[in-house]
């Protein structure tokens, strides 16, 4: 059946099966494509809500330490921070809730952000809190509460009343106490020590006229107190609240993340069980095309390749002379069958050669033997003609041979001469440099010694100069110790004058007897002090004295010092002249034995120029001589082939 079709046509079948599986294939490829892309969006969808959730667990970390830091700090600029944070969580928040489908998830982020808001209310409620107390000491009630005491403690200072003051002083510490507890107990022992303060202050021996301002002071600062207390117990509410709430948010972000992982687990293993199944069937439908096509090119490839075989066979069988071979397939409508025509053509042309070549075979035989008598005239002509060149070229090689051998014997002789010259020319050549290079290393060393030279004279020119400050420095330090002394001296009069204050002090304190004993305790403090402040300014004195005594050796030093400076440098001096000299004369000494060396250089360079010279001239000569040799070898071979060629046109 296929046989009525062209070859091509039955070929181009296989590639349009092939095609049309591939499109099949292709098919499927896009529609698994579109079901990945979906898988992946999901996926991706899933990734982006843990990556929000996270970046509102760290919002939320954030408030949390803007919280800390302004309950640690009472800076407002935390305040800001915090609102800051806030907004983005509630941003962040808002995005997540736009992306999320699932209702479970969408309600516990709707719980969530309730609890933020809380939250924030509640922390607002603390902020406000702290500002009525007071961010500094002397703001909010705190301010009111220090304006209060202070009055009453500036009025107190005008008069000794050390019972007040006591009770004053205990006011405060229960104040303290509160602040730092913040108890019950504390607000309680104030007010009760206000009111031993109110009766201590009636019984006191204060003017008249400054108890009324002191006990209105007294209730201003018992009600500044008590509203203190209030905001503080209240902030302290406040602040439990605040982290009840965030308590309650935790366990809910666990549980929203966890389910967003869930999901997130899920979407993935469905993309890759998807992904497996659409790989199989790929992998399914690629191999029954595989197969399908393959069937189908052997089927063709039989359907030709048959035909095909019989046709060599035959075409193998008329190139082996037998002509009465039938031709297969000349019915075929395909190349095939006009193969089977061209080989039945060939047939038909191969029997009239075969008549014609028995008359071609007479007619050769005639020119034969017409072709053999002109040769052998053409042979003799020829060989009187060649051999008498060659005969020519021969005599002339062994000439050519002979002046080769001269002209390389001689090149030899020059060769061995020129070598030896520049043996010698190289040996003097390196003996130069070598004492070039020494007086260059020379050169260098002298130049290193002046700079070594040039660098002491300058450092001892520093010394100097350091020696001549130091020898200043000394002076003003003998200075300064005089001063000190003189200094010292008038502090130990001073102490003196203050023992004998402090002797009279304790004499009129035993006169006033127990009434002046406080004042015995602290005239003899007084008096203790000054005896030790004298002993203190004789040990002064003392170091101040071995001071001076260092400084004068010290000055004595510097100039000695200073001296052989100046000396040294006045023979590091001298020293860099003659060097300078030195270094002039090993340079000019350098710079002859550098010419020599060159000259030495130019003498090799020629030499080595005449030797390859002599070599290439020798090594002409050899090429001449090999080259005649081979001229002569090849003008025999030549009159042998041209009397073997002779030869064989004769015969």
């Amino acid at each position: 059946m296929l046989s009525r079709f062209k070859v091509g046509l039955q070929i181009g079948l296989i590639g349009v099966i092939a095609l049309l599986g591939l499109v099949v294939v292709g098919a499927l490829y896009s529609n698994s494509l579109s079901q990945t892309e979906e898988n992946v969006v999901a996926e991706q969808g899933a990734l982006e809500e843990e990556r929000l959730m996270s970046e509102i667990q760290i919002d939320l970390l954030g408030l949390r330490r803007h919280e800390k830091n302004f309950f640690l700090r009472l800076d407002p600029k935390y305040i800001a921070s915090h609102d800051s944070t806030s907004k983005k969580a509630n941003e962040d928040m808002e995005k997540l809730l736009s992306l999320t489908e699932d209702k479970a998830a969408k309600d516990l982020l709707v719980a969530i952000q309730a609890g933020v808001g809380q939250y924030l209310s509640a922390f607002h409620n603390v902020v406000e809190d702290y500002k009525e107390v007071g961010l500094t000491k002397e703001e909010g009630l705190q301010g009111k509460l220090r304006a209060s005491v202070h009055e009453i403690e500036g009025v107190l200072k005008k008069y000794d009343d050390a019972v007040l003051k006591s009770s004053m002083l205990m006011m405060r510490r229960h104040e303290k106490d509160f602040m730092l507890r913040e108890e019950d107990k504390s607000i309680e022992d104030l007010k009760k020590e206000s009111a031993n303060f109110a009766k201590v202050l009636e019984a006191s021996l204060l003017p008249v006229e400054e108890k009324p301002g002191i006990s209105k002071q007294l209730d201003a600062y018992v009600k500044a107190f008590g509203e203190l207390a209030g905001v503080t117990l209240r902030k302290k509410e406040d602040t439990a609240k605040l982290s009840s709430i965030y308590r309650e948010i935790e366990p809910k972000l666990n549980e929203y993340i966890a389910l967003v992982q869930k999901q997130y687990q899920e979407a993935k293993e469905h993309a890759s069980a998807e992904q497996s199944e659409i790989t199989r069937f790929m992998y399914l439908s690629l191999s029954a095309v595989a197969v399908l096509t393959f069937l189908l090119a052997l089927l063709i490839g039989r359907a030709i390749s048959a035909p095909i075989v019989r046709m060599t066979d035959v075409m193998r069988t008329l190139a082996n002379g037998n002509l009465s071979a039938v031709v297969p397939d000349s019915h075929r409508k395909d190349e095939i069958g006009q193969m089977a025509a061209a080989v039945q053509v060939f047939k038909d042309k191969a029997i009239e050669a075969e008549a014609l070549r028995g008359e071609q075979k007479a007619l050769e035989i005639r020119a034969v033997a017409d072709r053999k008598a002109s040769m052998n005239g053409i042979a003799d002509s020829f060989e009187r003609q060649v051999m008498g060149v060659i005969n020519s070229v021969s005599s002339c090689a062994t000439e050519l041979q002979g002046s080769a051998e001269s002209l390389s014997t001689i090149s030899d002789r020059t060769n061995r001469q020129v070598v030896s010259v520049a043996g010698a020319t190289e040996e003097a050549s390196f003996n130069v440099q070598t004492v070039a290079a020494a007086t260059e290393e020379l050169v260098s060393s002298v130049a290193e010694i002046n700079r070594q030279i040039c660098a002491t004279s300058a450092k001892t020119q520093e010394a100097s100069a350091e020696a001549v400050r130091a020898n200043q420095v000394v002076s003003e330090l003998q200075t300064t110790a005089q001063e000190i002394g003189a200094v010292v001296t008038l502090i130990d009069d001073i102490a003196a004058q203050t023992n004998l204050l402090a002797l009279n002090a304790t004499i009129e304190a035993a006169r006033a007897g127990d009434a002046g004993k406080g004042f015995a305790v602290v005239a003899n403090e007084v008096k203790r002090l000054a005896e030790q402040t004298g002993k203190a300014t004789e040990e002064i004195r003392g170091k101040i004295s071995n001071i001076q005594d260092m400084a004068n050796t010290s000055a004595h030093a510097v100039d000695s010092i200073a001296l052989m400076v100046r000396q040294a440098s006045e023979g590091a001096n001298i020293i860099a002249s003659a060097a300078e000299e030195q270094g002039a004369a090993t340079a000019e000494i350098a710079k002859s034995i550098n010419e020599a060396s060159n000259g030495t250089r130019e003498v090799a360079e020629n030499i080595t120029g005449v030797a390859e010279a002599s070599s290439e001239a020798g090594r002409m000569a050899s090429e001449v001589l090999s080259a005649s040799s081979e001229l002569s070898r090849q003008s025999e071979k030549l009159r042998q082939e041209v009397q073997s060629f002779i030869s064989g046109i004769r015969h």
